[in-house]
């Protein structure tokens, strides 16, 4: 009777488990179609990336031009522009240390490595950073992410301006 309620609790674990990674997985695949983070984001990284968003703004009026460029959707994967679901090829999920999702994907032009840092918050998770790795060889995926957008916005915060470098 012990070794069958330690199963079943081994089981129930087991499941639990794998319905954790798989809502992370649907979570990312939902921010990268979106081409958003601000939404899916702790709190703390909603103040960061606000913030990093009012300064891009006040240059950009200030100089009557692009500002610094700091777009959520370029730290997903879209580029220039937008990245429809159908174009996304040979997309992969792999659990990161802490809750982490590492993602990667192909489009006809590029290849793209992503690492979104989650945070268990209620029911479902947020994400606390989102990193990113580019190569323009649709087939060759970068092995390093190497961008990351709490990093860029902090700098601008600590710069009040476009200075990425923190």
């Amino acid at each position: 009777m012990k070794k069958f309620i330690l199963a079943s609790v081994l089981a129930l674990i087991s499941v639990q488990a794998y319905a954790n990674e798989q809502a992370k997985a649907a979570l990312v695949r939902k921010v990268v179609i979106a081409g958003e983070i601000s939404p899916y984001a702790t709190d703390r990284l909603k103040n960061i990336l606000r913030k990093a968003h009012a300064i891009d703004e006040r240059i950009a009026k200030e100089q009557g031009d692009v500002g610094c460029e700091f777009a959520e959707h370029f730290y997903l994967g879209h580029g220039n522009g937008g990245l429809e679901a159908r174009a996304i090829k040979n997309w992969k999920t792999k659990k990161l240390p802490n809750d982490g999702i590492k993602v990667t994907f192909n489009t006809a032009y590029d290849a793209n490595l992503l690492e979104f840092d989650l945070v268990k918050q209620g029911n479902g998770y947020a994400i606390d950073d989102v990193r990113f790795g580019y190569s323009d060889n649709p087939k060759r995926v970068p092995k390093k992410a190497d961008d990351s957008i709490k990093e860029t916005a902090l700098g601008m915060i600590q710069t009040n301006g476009c200075n990425f470098d923190n």
